[in-house]
């Protein structure tokens, strides 16, 4: 009978993951292990919130513990992840790394939490599509608190070294796996690269150069998936796409061929894409100015292979965007027509001089002053609508999200 009450005891949900936890789970992944695996992540997903919360800050004390005597934790650390991971939002592993920075000020400390997320990444990178989740964790981990580290800088000018300490580390380790063949650590850098100072644009520029043509190609392709990225996807080609459209000519060229293989193979789709992203950047001039320049090589392209629709369709969101541009700059607006008229004009077809004549027409009929209340009123009524569009598309999501699940 004492036999079985302790056996009993001894598959207490909270017991069996504290001994997990602090058991080496990295290396050693034998049968035996990986059915053990599988019974403690199903018995953590029974635990409550609260639960959940004792087990972080359990985790925590024992990382602590083993930072303290200068002993690893990289085995605990991966262990907490392995089961933090197996929940959609990756709720709890924040909890974890938040808990962790809170209790101590010591910045070698965080940077010494950075350089494991990087080991166990650099480990799971190791292993043939084994534990996707724990890499977007571990991925997303790091670039928070490298985006956090920057945005305390402007806060807190005495902790302005050791911050950017942190962040060169972590900035130098991200573009460091740059070559890697992977979406998620691809995700990463340009999510976290964007956020950061302007150094980090140049590289950013520099990375983009390398691999940012697959990358684009490989988010509008989950755009147009129709399905739970696709949402995700906007959200990141909000974020990011003028990076690829007003970077460098070769990325800008790099950024339009990928642009005209979308349209090609998904026209009606990518014509509504363009319309709502059109109506997201409406304050950003100089972006809408530069959109407008990629739009004219893709009205070109439609003209010079006949597709109407696509015309059609180019032709409304160009001179929407002139408009919108009429009304808050008159230089901008000239410099965008001019733009547009000399870059498709290159074209022979009869599509390219009805395109030329419609574009035309509208911009000799806004440069008249009669006209200038009548393009007040359609202005406001489009604005209306452009703050409507915002809303929808300006919640945001975590790098966790942008990074899992773009990359599944």
């Amino acid at each position: 009978m004492a036999s079985k009450k302790l056996i009993t005891k001894s598959i207490d949900p909270q017991s069996a993951i504290r001994m997990f936890i602090i058991e080496s789970n990295v290396l050693d992944q034998n049968s035996s292990k990986l059915k053990r695996q599988e019974n403690v992540l199903e018995q953590y997903k029974t635990l409550s919130k609260d639960q959940k919360y004792y087990i972080a800050e359990f985790t925590t004390d024992t990382i602590y513990s083993k930072y303290i005597n200068t002993e690893k934790f990289n085995s605990i650390l991966f262990s907490y992840f392995i089961l933090s991971s197996s929940e959609e939002n990756g709720y709890f592993s924040k909890v974890l790394i938040d808990i962790l920075l809170k209790k101590t000020d010591d910045d070698i400390f965080t940077k010494k939490i950075c350089e494991v997320l990087f080991e166990i990444i650099d480990q799971e990178f190791s292993i043939e599509e084994n534990k996707r989740k724990v890499i977007a964790h571990c991925l997303s981990l790091v670039i928070n608190i490298g985006i956090n580290k920057f945005e305390e800088n402007s806060k807190i000018k005495n902790k302005l070294n050791e911050n950017n300490e942190i962040i060169d580390f972590i900035t130098s380790s991200l573009l460091a796996r740059g070559n890697i063949n992977n979406i998620e650590i691809r995700i990463a850098i340009v999510y976290y690269l964007s956020r950061i100072d302007n150094n980090s644009k140049i590289n950013l520029q520099k990375i983009l150069s390398r691999f940012g043509q697959s990358l684009l190609e490989h988010v509008f392709t989950k755009y147009f998936s129709e399905n739970e990225t696709s949402k995700t996807a906007f959200l990141f080609l909000a974020d990011h796409l003028k990076d690829f459209l007003s970077g460098s000519a070769h990325l800008a060229e790099m950024g339009n061929a990928v642009l005209q293989n979308q349209m090609l193979k998904n026209p009606v789709e990518f014509i509504n894409f363009s319309d709502k992203y059109s109506d997201l950047i409406y304050e950003k001039l100089d972006e809408l100015k530069s959109l407008n320049i990629h739009l004219s090589f893709l009205l070109k392209k439609s003209c010079e292979i006949n597709k109407i629709e696509l015309i059609n369709g180019l032709q409304k969101i160009i001179i929407k965007n002139l408009n919108n541009m009429k009304n808050n700059s008159e230089y901008l607006f000239i410099e965008s027509f001019e733009n547009i008229i000399e870059i498709i004009s290159k074209a022979h077809s009869k599509n390219i001089r009805d395109s030329i004549n419609i574009i035309t027409k509208f911009y000799q009929e806004n440069t008249k002053k009669s006209n200038s209340n009548i393009i007040h009123k359609n202005f406001k009524h489009n604005k209306s609508n452009k703050l409507q569009n915002r809303t929808e598309s300006s919640m945001k999501e975590s790098p966790f999200e942008q990074i899992f699940l773009l990359a599944k």
